[in-house]
């Protein structure tokens, strides 16, 4: 491992220069330390989580050297201030010498070579390099600037090579990018999309990874052999010989650790299907009801993908009208998680896989460009087109009455799964469900909730809105209540009524830990495809109040509103505090007396230390008392916001 000292002094170092360290899982061989280990897709690059990750990135030196000082965590670096041109490998270096030749030397400038044998060139920040990307313009060459971090010299790589300094930050400043390069780093070009199909995964015929996925990949082919074929005689030798074919070659004892964890888990799981089919068995001769005392039972927090919002083994419900913005949020959510940036609120999003059931737009002419958009490493996000049989042409939709087990096999397959996307959640329960009926759907839904929990994966199923019939907004999703019954958060994407181009993210209901609205924007990148952009801190409004603007249910409320204060003030000035606490009593909401308030002009005086309200004189037939020294509120009424104790 690095030395504490020198790992400290490092550091500080950096943050000297304004720079941001976070502490990085580092890794232990070939394996990580964290508690995937060998079957983590990034050992010796992730977030150090227990410490903080990304989140504890600072400046503050006694923060920093009480986090490094006291652990062997690498050093990462937040991409603030400068942004990085990150080559990957020897591929990446070959296309680098390319773009060279063709445009000109790049510029002195603080410059490393990774663990893995590729380079980061560090440049100073432009505005116009605003997005993180994975392979631009399909070379081996990624950007990571704003809300992307990089691994720092001297941490260790799990190739045993450690990240060193070619060009040190103390030998010369950060550079500015050549116009060349800042014109070829922001008109990346798409890659295909990718589809998965079942029948695909063949340990004899699949090309070898590349580092980064390859034990993900490891894990996906030996649990699809597993799946179609068993334990055969030469499953390790066929596993063995894929790993040397991935660049670099993976190690031998590793792949037979792997090989050995996936062949005891499908004998458990096995094994634990013939107990099954052996209880049913026996049910015509009766049994027992399994009982538990909670004294047994381990507490656990919960698990979150992105706190107060969406939690690993659970679903949440995202609702919304159709065109509103829902899929933009999932691409852009699908884009953190595959490289472990930051959320809107600034908590960390676990770096994993992303799968999308269908889509309601299309794979390549939308949902890819929106993805690229959004700077997602698309190598870590997975469109499910259904089982496809063997000689046919087209797979089959998902039924999710019926493939529950083959979604199983998949999340088996990748143990770094964290989001599982399905839009919409009705187009997929199956021919036979009735999305009306509540047994019906229950009868898809729980066997979805179990499997989000054997595999600590979040599901996001996305619905529309029935018409409004009145009520709660929680009766807004369209079909039976047990969709909103069964999930545990539901979330609504809607536009700000007061500003059309906005979008808001609203609890509807959280069973959980609530979390506060958020807002975001629209906007339109290089590719012509629209991403999130978000605005800082949390919104004060809630769904109902949102979805009750405008309405004639709503107009009716504040007609009602304003006859009452007519009546409420009309012998005089009365305190705003009982003015509110009266109308509540009466069945008038804080958010429709606000806004009678502000139709009818009410004047907010200040008197004895607290605030009244009275009639302004066209409204006024009697008025007693007077005030002395009266002040007139702003447009915003001070009293919605004083305390003051009366």
């Amino acid at each position: 491992m690095i030395p504490t000292n020198s790992t400290v002094d490092h550091v500080l170092g950096y943050a000297s220069k304004g720079w941001k360290p976070y502490p990085v899982q580092p890794p232990k061989g070939k394996a990580c330390s964290c508690k995937k280990g060998i079957n983590c897709p990034d050992p010796g690059k992730h977030p150090f989580h227990d410490l903080g990750g990304l989140s504890s990135a600072t400046t503050d030196s006694q923060q920093l050297k009480t986090i490094f000082a006291n652990s062997e965590a690498s050093i990462g670096l937040r991409c603030d201030g400068f942004w990085v041109l990150d080559v990957d490998g020897e591929k990446g270096l070959a296309d680098l010498s390319q773009l060279i030749a063709e445009n000109g030397e790049l510029p002195r400038t603080p410059t490393a070579t990774t663990g893995g044998g590729g380079r980061h060139y560090l440049f100073k920040t432009d505005r116009r390099v605003a997005k993180n990307a994975t392979k631009v313009q399909g070379l081996s060459i990624d950007i990571r600037t704003k809300g992307g971090a990089i691994v720092a010299p001297p941490s260790l790589h799990a190739s045993g090579n450690r990240y060193e300094w070619l060009i040190a930050p103390d030998d010369c400043e950060l550079a500015k990018a050549p116009e060349w390069l800042v014109e070829f780093v922001t008109q990346s070009k798409a890659k295909d999309v990718g589809e998965f199909v079942f029948e695909d995964l063949d340990l004899r015929t699949a090309p070898g990874a590349t580092e980064g996925n390859r034990n993900s990949q490891l894990c996906r082919l030996v649990g699809s052999h597993l799946a179609r074929l068993g334990d055969t005689p030469d499953l390790l030798q066929l596993a063995t010989d894929w790993g040397r074919r991935c660049d670099p070659p993976m190690n031998d004892s590793a792949i037979a650790k792997t090989v050995a964890n996936l062949v005891a888990k499908e004998i458990a799981n096995k094994q634990q299907g013939e107990d099954l089919e052996s209880d049913e068995d026996e049910e015509s001769e009766g049994f027992d009801l399994e009982v538990t005392s909670f004294s047994t039972i381990e507490a656990k927090p919960v698990e979150w993908l992105w706190k107060g919002r969406f939690a690993l083994g659970k679903i949440t419900l995202l609702t919304g009208e159709g065109g509103v913005g829902k899929s933009m949020l999932t691409c852009d959510m699908a884009s953190r998680i595959s490289q472990g940036l930051l959320f809107p609120d600034e908590g960390v999003a676990p770096l994993g896989s992303v799968f999308f059931i269908g889509a309601e737009d299309g794979a390549e002419d939308t949902v890819r460009p929106r993805l690229d958009a959004a700077g997602a490493n698309v190598d870590r996000i997975f469109l499910i087109q259904g089982p496809r049989r063997k000689g046919e042409a087209f797979a089959s939709p998902i039924d999710l009455s019926l493939h529950m087990d083959k979604l199983d096999r998949l999340l088996s397959e990748h143990p770094d799964a964290k989001l599982l996307i399905i839009d919409p959640i009705m187009d997929y329960l199956g021919a036979a469900t009735n999305s009306d009926k509540a047994t019906d759907v229950r009868r898809v839904l729980s066997p979805l909730r179990s499997l989000a929990e054997k595999h600590q994966v979040s599901i996001c199923a996305m619905n529309h809105l029935n018409k409004r019939q009145g009520g709660s907004s929680k009766n807004r999703s369209l079909g039976s209540g047990a969709f909103v019954q069964v999930a545990r958060i539901e979330l609504r994407v809607v536009e700000d009524p007061d500003d059309t181009d906005r979008r808001l993210l609203l609890p509807v209901k959280n069973n959980l830990a609530a979390a506060p609205g958020l807002a975001y924007r629209i906007e339109s990148a290089s590719n012509g495809s629209g991403y999130c952009v978000w605005e800082e801190g949390s919104v004060d409004i809630s769904i109902h109040e949102v979805e009750s603007e405008g309405g004639s249910e709503d107009r009716s409320a504040i007609d009602e509103a304003q006859a009452w204060l007519l009546s409420f003030l009309s012998e005089g000035p009365v305190k705003a505090s009982e003015a509110k606490r009266k109308a509540s009593s009466d069945g008038i909401s804080e958010k429709t007396l606000k806004r009678a308030k502000k139709a009818l002009e009410i004047i907010a005086e200040q008197k004895d230390r607290c605030w009244w309200w009275r009639l302004p004189e066209k409204w006024r037939s009697l008025e007693e008392g007077g005030n002395n020294n009266p002040q007139e509120a702003e447009e915003d009424d001070p009293s919605e916001e004083s305390s003051f104790v009366f």
